[in-house]
Parts: C-alpha cells; sequence; structure tokens
C-alpha cells in the first residue's frame, strides 16, 4: 500500500478517519476561539463577529464544500451537521444539541441554494436574537 493509496478519501474502511480527523482540525480553531469567549464572561466583539465568522467559514465553506466533492448533498449535509452538533456540545453545552441539528440542517441548505453571503448575514442576526432568548 503506498502513499497514493492512503490518501483515496472514498475509501470506506478509511472513510470514518478522515472525517474524524477533518471534524478535529476544525473545530478545534473554533473552540479555542469560543472558550476565550468563555474566560471573559461577557459578549464581547469576539463572540458576536468572530465566532459567528470562523463557524461559517469552518463548517459551511470548507467542510461542507469538502464533503460535498465526496457524497452528495444531502448526505454531506447530515455528516456536517453531526460535527456541528457536537461542537455545540463542547463549546456550548447539552442544551444547544437541538438548536445545532436545525440551524446545521437550515444554514446548509441555505448555502447549497444561495450562498455563504446570506448565510453569514443570517447567523449575524441569529446570534443576538439567540442570547436574548
Amino acid at each position: 500500500m503506498n502513499l497514493l493509496n492512503l490518501l483515496n478519501f472514498r475509501d470506506p474502511v478509511l472513510l470514518p478517519v478522515y472525517l474524524a480527523l477533518l471534524a478535529l482540525a476544525f473545530s478545534t480553531p473554533l473552540y479555542i476561539i469560543l472558550r476565550m469567549h468563555g474566560y471573559t464572561r461577557r459578549y464581547s466583539l469576539i463572540f458576536f463577529i468572530l465566532a459567528p465568522l470562523a463557524e461559517e467559514i469552518v463548517l459551511r465553506l470548507i467542510l461542507l464544500t469538502y464533503l460535498l466533492t465526496i457524497f452528495e448533498p444531502l448526505t454531506a449535509i447530515i455528516i456536517s451537521t453531526t460535527i456541528y452538533m457536537i461542537y455545540a456540545d463542547l463549546v456550548y453545552g447539552p442544551p444547544f444539541i437541538a438548536e445545532a441539528l436545525v440551524t446545521g440542517i437550515l444554514f446548509g441548505f441555505a448555502f447549497l441554494e444561495v450562498g455563504i453571503i446570506p448565510v453569514l448575514i443570517a447567523h449575524f442576526l441569529y446570534r443576538p436574537i439567540r442570547i436574548i432568548w
């Protein structure tokens, strides 16, 4: 088995390993950013602007686009939403898993239909509403 065979991303045996590495690589910077917010205990500029921007760039623009090259759209959205749910559990806590399920699927389909800019705007508008609610 040479190096090119290891880089075969469609190999069903190695696919869970690749997806776990993707989830770890993309969720770690987000986790660090939001843990920085947790230490300040106030809703700062980092929380309102940088966190949604980082979430959308990582989860939709990079991860979902990559998953779309491997899977069909519905499967890619389900995988990226599952990764988003794990991330929401780590960062925000267990009550936000259901919210991550709904927003992950909605924002995933919106990304496929209208692109990243409207999804970013929706996420920026959604964040203050979630804090108030």
